[in-house]
């Protein structure tokens, strides 16, 4: 397994399809960061099984703005959230003979609010940045975007609750 810390902060990119639930977690001192959030249907690949009465073969463009409001207000600073893949959730009422799904990427960032409670509480005080530590943070920052673009075209299934 890779190093911890900062340096090892890695996106969790998942799909879930419409009528299911999904349940994001981080681990203590860190809270979710939503990056990024798809409603509708772009193609084929995922959730190819639609209940009766749903089609999978037509293409369903929704809000993208408000679909990663209602994700990130659901999970935004939180150490955990559940999201619904439903119309309902999402208050899309387009597309409504296609079998839909949620397309998600996240990833869990230090708890800035509860980590430095937890440091001033042990009398310890944060160091500023080097130069050195700038450049390897922007370095580590262009390798995670484009980690979370390859994410993005090949998420995992989410875990269903």
């Amino acid at each position: 397994m890779g190093p911890s810390g900062p340096e090892a902060l890695m996106p969790n990119c998942s799909y879930i399809c419409e009528g299911e639930k999904t349940w994001l977690q981080c681990k203590q001192y860190e809270t979710i960061k939503v990056n990024r959030a798809f409603w509708g249907r772009e193609e084929n690949e995922f959730c190819p099984e639609a209940p009766i009465g749903l089609v999978t073969d037509k293409v369903c463009e929704t809000d993208t703005d408000n679909t990663f409001k209602k994700v990130e207000s659901q999970c935004r600073n939180n150490q955990a959230c559940e999201i619904v893949a439903s119309n309902t959730f999402f208050d899309d009422p387009t597309c409504k003979n296609t079998f839909k799904y949620l397309k998600l990427c996240y990833e869990c960032i230090p708890d800035e609010v509860h980590t430095t409670d937890v440091l001033l509480d042990q009398g310890k005080r944060r160091k500023r940045g080097t130069r050195l530590e700038d450049v390897l943070r922007k370095r580590r920052e262009k390798s995670r975007d484009k980690l979370l673009s390859d994410l993005w075209k090949h998420p995992y299934h989410g875990t269903v609750v």
